[in-house]
């Protein structure tokens, strides 16, 4: 049998496996679907009480949620895009400025299993729990983010020309066909799967041939900025999860994002590694035309602050990178690789009562890091609405 029959043969089975896997972690409609809240939790996520909720529904203000069967209890249950219509309703959903820009946060690191894709995620998640519009974009071939935020088999449920390839190999600008709705509302994606990886190899050729064709250099870095700036309007925040390489996907998101999140082990190795993508990066963007950030931070990821060689590590990144360092951390816990055995995340997962402790450590450090990450960007919007603010004083005293 030929080499290309034996790997085809292979590629069949191995696909049937991976739908029957999908089909045993999502619901019988063949869609993810997000937990409910309670009514205690749902007030909590509003900023009101229980009885607020109760009388909206009465006075007919809200629709009455569902409620279900809890032992002899009926109890209401909220989704989150009922609580948000409730935050709505009491101008309490959170949001950017109107007159300011999304901030755009590029995920990175070229060293793999630093936790980039669960980064993402995680704080893609965090952010629409807390009721902001939120685009994750997934960069990586590999597909993680759209395998576990999606529900989606990269290889098998998402088609080319719903990635980011045409548009990085400039054959589209619109990225609009690309976004899919999630089951979290206000979180939308893109898609990625293995095919997206063509953009490393035809891009070198276009910028060889344009050069042979013109004598100058191809803009390539400028497509996914150009493209993702159609529909920025419509979030609050974008994030862009990366490969583990410092290629040509990873040069356009350096140049379209204004913000980097660098997630690192407290390890030598990963150190060591992180210090050199700094190089490599900067040396890279010297051969762009100048942009700029208005924040970079590293985060340190998969952190087990039990191991003294874990703290001592941290210690010294801290000490070397000092308030460039997120203050807090993302933990090594079970809790995500039991999540992502169910193709779920640790704020999707209904846990064992044996592994609650383990899932509101896991959910507690990256709500912290979420909630750190919401300073940043509201003193972000703060300076460019108070920039805006002066740019229009002046052109009407002009």
């Amino acid at each position: 049998m030929s080499a290309n029959s034996i790997l085809q043969e292979l590629y069949a089975k191995g696909s049937r496996s991976l739908e029957i896997l999908r089909k045993s972690a999502v619901t019988p409609h063949d869609v993810k679907i997000l937990k409910q809240w309670g009514i205690s939790d749902a007030a909590a996520m509003i900023g009101r009480t229980p009885q607020t909720l109760r009388n909206l529904e009465e006075s007919g203000k809200i629709k009455a949620p569902q409620k279900i069967q809890n032992g002899k209890r009926i109890e209401r249950v909220y989704s989150l895009k009922e609580i948000n219509e409730i935050r709505e309703l009491f101008k309490l959903r959170p949001s950017k400025p109107a007159n300011t820009n999304p901030t755009m946060i590029g995920i990175v690191n070229f060293k793999g299993g630093v936790g980039k894709s669960f980064t993402s995620l995680t704080l893609s998640q965090s952010l629409a729990l807390k009721g902001y519009k939120v685009l994750l974009i997934d960069g990586d071939s590999q597909g993680t983010s759209t395998h576990q935020g999606g529900g989606l088999i990269p290889d098998l449920h998402v088609k080319s020309d719903q990635t980011l390839l045409n548009v990085l190999i400039g054959e589209s600008d619109e990225i609009a066909n690309c976004i899919i709705k999630t089951h979290w509302d206000g979180l939308d994606l893109i898609p990625a799967n293995l095919t997206l990886y063509n953009a490393e190899m035809i891009i070198p050729n276009q910028i060889y041939q344009h050069r042979q064709k013109t004598g100058e250099v191809l803009p390539f870095y400028t497509r996914l900025k150009n493209s993702v700036d159609k529909v920025a309007s419509n979030y609050d925040v974008i994030i862009i999860d990366t490969p583990p390489s410092l290629g040509f996907i990873t040069l356009n998101v350096l140049f379209s994002v204004n913000g980097l999140m660098i997630p690192l082990l407290p390890s030598e190795v990963d150190y060591c590694s992180t210090i050199q993508f700094l190089n490599m990066a900067q040396e890279s963007l010297n051969r762009l035309p100048p942009i700029d950030y208005q924040f970079v931070r590293l985060l340190i990821s998969r952190h087990k602050p039990s191991s003294m060689q874990a703290k001592t590590m941290e210690g010294a990144i801290r000490q070397v990178f000092g308030s460039s360092v997120m203050t807090n951390y993302m933990i090594e816990t079970e809790a995500v690789s039991k999540a992502s055995a169910d193709m779920k995340t640790i704020y999707e997962v209904e846990p064992h009562p044996n592994d609650k402790k383990t899932f509101k450590r896991a959910t507690d450090h990256a709500n912290q890091v979420t909630e750190e990450l919401e300073l940043l960007l509201k003193m972000v919007w703060n300076s460019a609405e108070k920039i805006s603010k002066t740019v229009t004083d002046y052109s009407e005293v002009s």
